[in-house]
This record gives structure tokens, sequence and C-alpha cells, in this order.
């Protein structure tokens, strides 16, 4: 009985580990063309918040396929967003992070103190798949 216990017992956690759909990250990164988007990693900005003054967007970021350009668009508080810089790739591999890194380089606007100022920093490869992300500031 004991025997026939344990075995009952192994059959139903098996069907049921069976039935659990383990999450594979290429099913949500690749194509049925077997084309790869690429990974975003993270976008950190660099430098003072004010007037006038430079600031960089650091994106780490990867990719399986070949990348073709970056983007970066801004929308300032209460206006349109806009492509404010297109990059053609270049080769940085951040070691420490294990990934590569592009430095966007953007100049805060005039009259923008206070205001919030939205980034979507856009990776496009070569086979035309593309992965954004987003961050933003407020403008001391």
């Amino acid at each position: 009985m004991k025997t026939l216990y344990i075995i009952f017992s192994v059959l139903v956690l098996s069907s049921l580990t069976s039935c659990y759909e383990e999450e594979y990250f290429l099913d949500d990164n690749s194509t049925s063309e077997n084309k790869h988007f690429p990974v975003v990693q993270s976008v950190v900005v660099e430098g003072e918040v004010d007037e006038d003054s430079s600031i960089n967007l650091l994106t780490h970021y990867w990719s399986q396929d070949p990348i073709d350009h970056y983007e970066l668009y801004s929308t300032v508080e209460g206006g349109e967003e806009s492509l404010v810089l297109e990059m053609p790739y270049q080769y940085n591999f951040d070691e420490e992070a294990g990934s590569e890194l592009v430095s966007l380089p953007y100049t805060i606007p005039s009259s923008t103190s206070g205001k919030t100022i939205d980034f979507r920093v856009l990776i496009v490869n070569q086979n035309g798949l593309s992965k954004d992300r987003t961050t933003s500031i407020t403008v001391n």
C-alpha cells in the first residue's frame, strides 16, 4: 500500500510540473525568421541637470544581431516628442557591465527650469528590429 502511495505521488507531481511552462528569454526577443531584437539593459543620466548644460545618457545594451544605429528622442513637459540625435553604431564594450555602452549627448534647453524632460533611447539593428528604453529628468 505504501509503495502504491509513493508511485501515485510521483505521478501527480510529475504531471503538475509538466504543465509548467518555463519562461524562455528568446521567445520574447527573437522572431520566427531567426532575427533578434537588441536588449537594452539600462539608461543612466550623467551630468548636471541644469538649463543649457550638457548631459550624457549612458546606455548599456547587447544584441545577437549587428547594430545599425542609435536614436535619442526627447519630450519637454507639455510638448511633443522629437528626434534630437541619430548616431551610427560604434563598438564600445564595457568589461565591468558585460555589455556594450553608448553615451548619447544632450543639451538641456533654456527655459526648462522645473520642467520634466522625458527621453526615449532606441537601439536599431541592421535587421530592422529595434528596442527602446525610457527615462526622465526634472531640470533644476
